[in-house]
């Protein structure tokens, strides 16, 4: 079977390799107890489970802290973003690139610390 277009943008973007794994995450579905029944009751043999197929991803330490750090710029300003359609797009394809560039290059990430110490200096000065 052939990889997704998307599942190939990924890895190409993070230096990234991805194949089955043989391991499986056992996802238990929720079990519902009626009051005074939990002593007459064995857990185990009640719940029901299903079994998920995983996938095995292999990424050098940069790109997995670029991508740590993209999924929490994200999960921050998409509660707070009143930005819309292709603007938004495209303020997280740049904000993505950078986070890659930090990551991969320490001096770089070392210079935007200190800008951004600079700023909140400037700003508690205000």
């Amino acid at each position: 079977m052939q990889p997704s277009k998307e599942l190939q943008d990924f890895c190409q973007k993070y230096q990234a390799t991805a194949r089955p794994s043989n391991q499986v995450w056992r996802r238990a579905h929720p079990v519902r107890l009626a009051l005074g029944t939990l002593a007459n009751c064995d857990l185990e043999q009640s719940c029901s489970y299903t079994e998920e197929p995983m996938v095995e991803i292999t990424m050098p330490a940069d790109r997995f802290r670029a991508l740590v750090e993209v999924s929490k710029l994200k999960e921050h300003y998409y509660n707070k973003s009143s930005y819309v359609g292709s603007e938004y797009h495209v303020m997280w394809q740049e904000m993505e690139r950078e986070c890659l560039l930090r990551n991969q290059h320490p001096a770089v990430q070392e210079a935007y610390e200190r800008y951004q110490m600079m700023l909140r200096l400037v700003d508690a000065n205000g």
